[in-house]
């Protein structure tokens, strides 16, 4: 997850976390080879998801909403190639971020699971036909949930 999290370029820590060998003067060879393979399958996840979002979305778009992990990840090239079509605004979900962090809060922080949550979040209210709770209301449930919690324990 690290590797995710670190940007557009994966960090050293996040990719000596993957390093297998045990001779030191491998390390930094392995630790290359990982991170450009690590750049390689990036570009190449892209350009095949722009080719499929070009065939799937219509010609004329005025806004685009986009949400979760893997946009987050690849935000810089997804703003970048909707640019490229002409679209409208990108909307990338930051309030429902900001509700799914005040929701579950250091549950999901501590793991990085903020942005895997915002797909089946925001989905669930719109299955349900209802519109979100107001933001005060979420995180006053969470609390008292917290607050039950730490009662039973």
């Amino acid at each position: 997850m690290e590797v995710i999290c670190s940007g557009s370029k994966p960090s050293k820590r996040a990719v000596a976390g993957l390093i297998r060998t045990n001779m030191v003067e491998l390390r930094e060879q392995e630790m290359q080879e990982i991170a450009a393979a690590i750049a390689d399958a990036k570009q190449e996840y892209i350009a095949i998801l722009t080719n499929w979002l070009k065939q799937r979305l219509p010609d004329c778009l005025d806004e685009i909403i986009v949400n979760g992990g893997t946009a987050r990840y690849l935000q810089p090239e997804l703003t970048q190639f909707f640019k490229s079509l002409g679209a409208g605004a990108t909307n990338w979900c930051s309030s429902l971020d900001e509700r799914v962090a005040k929701t579950f809060g250091d549950l999901v922080r501590a793991q990085h699971l903020q942005s895997r949550l915002l797909d089946a979040y925001g989905l669930f209210f719109q299955l349900h036909n209802r519109p979100l709770p107001r933001l005060r209301d979420t995180v006053e449930t969470a609390e008292g949930a917290h607050n039950d919690e730490a009662r039973v324990s």
